[in-house]
């Protein structure tokens, strides 16, 4: 089956002109934006908008994902969010990218799920209105942070996906992310973010930490997995040796096809 790379820019280099060109250096031309010159994209102004775009073009690379920090807000003031998230949505028409990552209402003792779906039922309609996918990315502290009672959540929004990343439960809750998400919530899941973390010690090249992305990744593969992995090697951590991100990001690469020779599986086409 087709196994679909794709990494976050930001985590190649600062600059996404010389990310283009490490990137297309590898045969990866799927990328996931999420900052750019050390900004955030989803709050850049035209002409940063329009140069970012012209980077994409020269080296041929198609966005498949902007990952923004909208919605990680109080539950209270979800609605608020709702001119960033319009503006974000332009950005992604711009650049021709069809799925947002957005939070969905931090966690909170105070009974807020009204809110929180009020939100959400916002995402779906603007989603509609341009033509996009809205995607959580649910973690230890988001408001609906049981897999359970996020699977009753979704069931309410059949139009928005989530973003698994396995790394993030090692991080901050120390869980096994393979039984406390993957094998409850993978039918909703278009996205894995592809890095690694060691509890008590760093983040690791995938493989090599306590996410279990073998299991994972295999599991995906056999369960007719179709969406994206996304390599995201050390979210401004280094690995070993490496000094730079250009460097953690090839020890990445190659740890991931390594894994793929594990587990038995082709590397990407």
């Amino acid at each position: 089956m087709n196994i679909k790379l794709a990494a976050y820019m930001d985590e190649v280099c600062d600059d996404p002109d010389k990310s283009g060109e490490l990137l297309t250096s590898k045969n990866i031309t799927n990328v996931c934006l999420r900052r750019a010159w050390c900004r955030d994209i989803s709050s850049m102004p035209d002409n940063a908008i329009g140069i970012l775009g012209g980077i994409l073009t020269k080296y041929k690379l198609s966005p498949i994902l902007l990952h923004t920090d909208i919605g990680c807000v109080e539950p209270e003031k979800l609605s608020s969010e709702e001119p960033k998230l319009i503006r974000a949505m332009q950005i992604c028409k711009f650049l021709k990218c069809k799925t947002i990552c957005i939070g969905f209402g931090a966690s909170s003792v105070k009974p807020s799920g009204e809110y929180v779906q009020q939100w959400l039922a916002i995402a779906s309609r603007l989603s509609i209105n341009y033509d996009m996918i809205p995607l959580l990315e649910p973690n230890t502290n988001c408001y609906y942070d049981k897999p359970a009672s996020l699977a009753i959540v979704l069931n309410k929004f059949k139009r928005v996906s989530l973003l698994f990343d396995p790394a993030l439960f090692v991080i901050r809750s120390k869980t096994n992310p393979f039984i406390k998400f993957w094998s409850l919530l993978k039918s909703r899941v278009s996205f894995i973010d592809v890095h690694d973390f060691k509890s008590g010690d760093s983040a690791k090249p995938a493989g090599f930490g306590d996410a279990q992305l073998d299991i994972l990744v295999a599991d995906a593969i056999v369960s007719n997995f179709s969406g994206w992995f996304c390599l995201e090697p050390g979210l401004g951590r280094r690995y070993g040796e490496a000094t730079t991100k250009e460097e953690t990001f090839l020890r990445a690469f190659d740890a991931w096809e390594a894994l793929l020779q594990r587990i038995q599986l082709p590397k990407i086409l």
